[in-house]
């Protein structure tokens, strides 16, 4: 298996916005003027927009729980008209910490690559793992970029975050095995190369997390980026698969890693798999019936 999968087939999917992760052009032109082009430049202007829900503390910001409530948030458009009611000014212009939209990797990753589609690089939002910060794998998401080949971009690990992480790479341009999506876990989890149990956040971890993030970067990539405490499909905590259950998702995770899109969009299409409008949010730890406006979860 390839580590980023071949990923050339209909690169033209990844410069097309989804109602998920659409700009609202009409509305925010005029905070969209004079942004970057490039790749590390809309990511440093990601970087000042946001703060991430676990860091903003240790920058000594401390949001009210209005504020906390922002990381619920979960199309671009909104998450841009949040952004600018908080601070009414370009994007491109830095805020100070407190002023930031309150959020999680996800919406590093997804405002990234909305970005980077906008400036005409094909990107994606990918959910899985990384294995940089701290002890095991740490549910994640990351931006996808293309130049050539998939690159593997942490919008939100910029130069002071490296430093702090003393990470040995290039965080915007991450070497094999530092980052696994879903489905990349599973499948090594089924391999015996690594310990399902070393796979989730806080204290939920095990197979059935790694599940899950394989189900939520199979509806990211195509182009249904939910929260990561989201679902709608697979199994909960406990989950101990049967063979053939094994087998199903086996066979789901080697397509997703075989990268062809016309392939993934097709098996994504099926009821059992695609993103109805309820679902159901793992709200600290609480399941809540959750009613997204069906324009949302819309495969352009």
């Amino acid at each position: 298996m390839p580590p980023y999968g071949g990923g050339v087939q209909n690169l033209d999917r990844y410069l097309t916005s989804s109602p998920m992760n659409a700009i609202d052009e009409a509305h925010h032109d005029w905070a969209l003027d004079g942004l970057p082009a490039d790749p590390h430049g809309l990511a440093a202007v990601v970087r000042g927009v946001l703060i991430h829900r676990d860091w903003a503390p240790l920058l000594g910001v401390h949001p009210e729980p209005d504020r906390l409530a922002d990381q619920h948030v979960r199309s671009t458009r909104d998450v841009v008209a949040r952004i600018l009611a908080l601070a009414p000014q370009p994007l491109r212009d830095e805020r100070p910490l407190p002023d930031r939209m309150v959020g999680v990797c996800r919406h590093f990753a997804v405002l990234h690559a909305s970005l980077l589609r906008r400036a005409g690089i094909p990107a994606r939002a990918r959910a899985g793992f990384a294995r940089y910060f701290g002890t095991g794998w740490s549910d994640h998401w990351i931006t996808e970029r293309w130049d050539g080949r998939w690159v593997r971009h942490d919008a939100q690990i910029g130069p002071a975050a490296r430093d702090v992480l003393a990470l040995a790479f290039d965080p915007a341009d991450q070497p094999p095995g530092e980052f696994l999506t879903g489905a990349e876990a599973w499948l090594r989890c089924r391999a015996g190369h690594e310990d399902p149990d070393q796979f989730g956040i806080f204290d939920e971890h095990g197979l059935w997390f790694v599940e899950g993030d394989l189900l939520l970067d199979l509806a990211a990539i195509n182009g249904v980026e939910l929260l990561p405490w989201d679902a709608w499909a697979g199994h909960g905590p406990g989950w101990v698969p049967t063979e053939s259950e094994a087998a199903e998702v086996d066979r789901l995770a080697e397509l997703i890693c075989r990268d062809d899109a016309t392939e993934i969009r097709a098996r994504y299409g099926q009821p059992d798999l695609r993103v109805p409008a309820q679902i159901v949010s793992f709200v600290d730890g609480s399941p809540r019936a959750v009613q997204l406006d069906p324009a949302l979860v819309e495969v352009a």
